[in-house]
């Protein structure tokens, strides 16, 4: 599709766009609407000029390695999603969380400390979106639930550890 192609949409003739663009619509009525509303601008990718090129959803922070450069992509479980804000940013829900891993990763945990705050809604995120990955399986967060996260809880300083392999975090 030229959406993803801008080489390919630039060499079809405006009639051929709009038979694309039409049958788009008739197939697919719910990607047509994001489509639309994208082109006209005001779909929910409210694009800043500090946002990154690699980014989808309009709310990712710039990172400094590129393997961290991950996006929701305006998927269901993004940052927008009330059960997002109630599962991983909730502190009655957070503070539930921090005892069990307390608890099971005989972890003491310093309720005092926003850096418990963001792991522990670190782990939420990754059990809400993937669920348990076992010892030593690891993902990266988007960029923009990072984001959504570290303004709920913010460093003191500043200074955010990026995503760390299984073998960066045994050292």
């Amino acid at each position: 599709m030229c959406i993803w192609n801008m080489k390919y949409c630039e060499s079809l003739q405006s009639e051929q766009l709009r038979e694309i663009l039409a049958d788009m619509a008739e197939k697919s009525p719910s990607t047509w609407k994001l489509v639309k509303s994208d082109i006209e601008g005001h779909g929910n990718r409210r694009r800043t000029e500090d946002t990154p090129g690699w980014c989808v959803c309009g709310q990712c922070i710039e990172m400094e390695e590129e393997r961290d450069q991950v996006c929701c992509q305006n998927n269901i479980k993004n940052h927008e999603n009330a059960e997002f804000r109630h599962l991983i940013l909730d502190d009655r829900v957070l503070d539930l969380a921090m005892r069990g891993n307390s608890d099971w990763l005989q972890y003491p945990f310093d309720p005092e400390e926003n850096a418990c705050w963001r792991y522990t809604a670190y782990r939420q995120y990754i059990m809400w979106f993937w669920g348990h990955l076992g010892s030593g399986n690891r993902k990266v967060i988007p960029s923009c639930i990072l984001r959504k996260i570290r303004e709920r809880f913010p460093s003191v300083d500043g200074i955010y550890r990026g995503f760390m392999d299984r073998y960066e975090a045994l050292r």
